[in-house]
Formats: C-alpha cells, sequence, structure tokens
C-alpha cells in the first residue's frame, strides 16, 4: 500500500475505490478494490422493491439491500440472488454485489 497519508489517516480508508500513488498526489489509481471489504453473502430475502442480502461480520449478522435497478445496473440476476445467495459475494464499502468465481 502506498504510505501517502492525510491527517495520519490512509487516503485509501478515506476514500475506498481510490488511492493516491506515492510520487504524485495528482495521480489516482483506480480502482482500488480490496479482498477484506468482499464478504461472503450468507441469505437473501425478496422486499416490495428490491432484494436484502445477509452476511456475517465478526459474528455478527449484517444486512444491506437492493433495489431492482441497481440490480439490473450490476448484471445480477434477481431469481438467481435470491435462490443461490451463497454464489455471491458483497463489497459493503461500494454497495455492489459480485458472482464468486
Amino acid at each position: 500500500m502506498p504510505s501517502s497519508t492525510l491527517w495520519s489517516v490512509p487516503l485509501y480508508q478515506i476514500h475506498p475505490f481510490f488511492y493516491l500513488n506515492d510520487s504524485s498526489f495528482d495521480m489516482f489509481i483506480y480502482p482500488n478494490y480490496r479482498s477484506e471489504s468482499m464478504n461472503d453473502i450468507i441469505g437473501s430475502k425478496k422486499m416490495e422493491n428490491g432484494i436484502v442480502v445477509f452476511w456475517m461480520e465478526k459474528e455478527e449478522k449484517k444486512y444491506d439491500s437492493f433495489n431492482y435497478s441497481e440490480l439490473i445496473d450490476m448484471k445480477i440476476n434477481a431469481l438467481d440472488l435470491l435462490d443461490h445467495p451463497k454464489s455471491y459475494k458483497i463489497d459493503v464499502t461500494g454497495h455492489k454485489l459480485i458472482v464468486k468465481k
């Protein structure tokens, strides 16, 4: 990771998608997805306007919701997400779902 910091906080923690290159404050590296921000989905539930997904984070069950237009934009099949939620991961900081490979 780059050592560039702002107020003693690594820049990638201020904005999780970008970090500043060590050699230049003008240069952004995109995207900076880090594997620790990805969590395995353990369940999903259909709601009126979308789908809620669940994952475990330090023995605590967390959840986030996605409306159908968000799922379509991410090219996620809503029926498959409901039928096979364990085939997906969630990027919590980016509010994105991905299919496990």
